[in-house]
């Protein structure tokens, strides 16, 4: 007979005194969250998620469940995605889990980013060689992005954490612009 959930539950992580979180010991994901089979051996599930409804009660349909350690780690640790300590989750919505990342400069940027095409140094080069006059559409074929990764890119609506001076061209995009014949 298996033992009960929460006692396998708790076998499974260790009290991290900095921040009084309980990391996780057990499989993590590709992210870094812990893993856990709770109810059905089958069904493999984050373990945060089912930390809160051992300990705190049902999670409402819909709802993410959100860590508040994640202020108590540098940025770059994400030993906060492993914590099931539930004095340390709450209930939100998926809104309130981005906007905490982001406000907490824990989202991928630039090349961090898994479907990044350029790199800081390219996008630099592409900035400053568009403010000197070179097309985006040329731009674009010469990085091996599209046209609107480029336009992005060079306006600052992507990669807004590389530092170099705007572009002195028109920042407007005017569309794809046509090869001259």
């Amino acid at each position: 007979m298996r033992r009960p959930v929460l006692d396998r539950f708790n076998d499974l992580w260790a009290l991290h005194p900095p921040t009084g979180c309980w990391l996780w010991t057990g499989a993590t994901d590709r992210y870094g969250y812990g893993m856990k089979t709770a109810y059905d051996p089958k069904r493999v599930r984050s373990a945060h998620r089912v930390a809160h409804e051992l300990f705190i009660g049902d999670i409402a349909s819909g709802l993410d469940v959100l860590h508040s350690c994640d202020r108590l780690f540098q940025r770059g640790d994400l030993s906060n995605r492993r914590c099931v300590n539930p004095s340390h989750l709450k209930q939100g919505t998926n809104v309130e889990n981005v906007s905490d990342m982001v406000g907490l400069s824990r989202q991928a940027r630039g090349i961090e980013c898994h479907s990044a095409r350029m790199t800081d140094g390219t996008v630099a080069l592409a900035r400053t060689m568009f403010a000197a006059g070179v097309a985006r559409s040329e731009l674009a074929e010469r990085f091996s992005v599209s046209w609107r990764t480029i336009d992005r890119a060079i306006r600052g609506e992507t990669w807004r954490h590389v530092q170099n001076d705007p572009p002195t061209k028109s920042s407007q995009s005017p569309g794809p612009q046509s090869p001259a014949p």
